[in-house]
């Protein structure tokens, strides 16, 4: 399982004031088929705050924005090793033939 969150605290930066915001990610994933392949599945902004809130004040004129990043999304994926490191061939034998050739 795989939980991110991120949280700005917001404040001022040059000339504009940025409210806070933040995101939450959450994911699972799988090892399948004695962990040669692994299925994963993750949700980016889960509640769907990831906003840009800010206001700005030039010359008497207030300007107050309201936006959403929109980058929500469902990610799926699939991961197969090849010759994993557990199922490659291991002989105790090779090693002492080896010895006696040196």
């Amino acid at each position: 399982m795989y939980l991110n969150a991120s949280v700005y605290s917001g404040g001022h930066k040059n000339i504009y004031y940025y409210k806070s915001n933040g995101n939450v990610q959450a994911g699972l994933s799988k090892e399948i088929f004695i962990k040669n392949l692994t299925a994963s599945i993750w949700l980016v902004d889960v509640f769907k705050t990831d906003t840009e809130n800010y206001i700005s004040n030039i010359s008497n004129i207030r300007r107050k924005i309201n936006s959403y990043n929109g980058e929500r999304m469902l990610m799926f994926s699939i991961h197969y090793t090849f010759n994993n490191a557990e199922s490659r061939y291991k002989s105790s034998r090779s090693g002492i033939e080896e010895k006696q050739r040196l």
